[in-house]
C-alpha cells in the first residue's frame, strides 16, 4: 500500500524552504490582485526544536485619498501562518 499523496508529513528544514517557493509566489499574486498593496516581502523560519516553521509576508498597504486618487500614507501589515 503506498502512501496518499495528499498525506502529512513532519515540517523539515527543506519543506520550510519550499514553503518560500509557496510565499513568494502569494506575494506576487497579492500585489497583482491589490492595487493597494504596493509590495509584499515572504520570510520563512524554521524552528528545528518545535519542529516548525513559520511564514510571514510583509505586506506595505497604501491609502487611496478620494479627493485626488493619490497614494498618501504608507501603512505596513504582517499575514503569518506557521506550519
Amino acid at each position: 500500500m503506498h502512501p496518499s499523496p495528499h498525506a502529512l508529513r513532519p515540517v523539515d528544514e527543506l519543506l520550510c524552504a519550499q514553503a518560500l517557493g509557496t510565499a513568494t509566489d502569494v506575494c506576487h499574486d497579492i500585489t497583482l490582485a491589490m492595487p493597494f498593496a504596493s509590495w509584499c516581502d515572504p520570510r520563512v523560519e524554521y524552528d528545528a526544536e518545535g519542529g516548525h516553521c513559520a511564514v510571514r509576508l510583509n505586506v506595505g498597504f497604501q491609502k487611496l485619498d478620494p479627493a485626488s486618487g493619490v497614494f498618501t500614507t504608507s501603512l505596513p501589515g504582517i499575514l503569518a501562518f506557521t506550519l
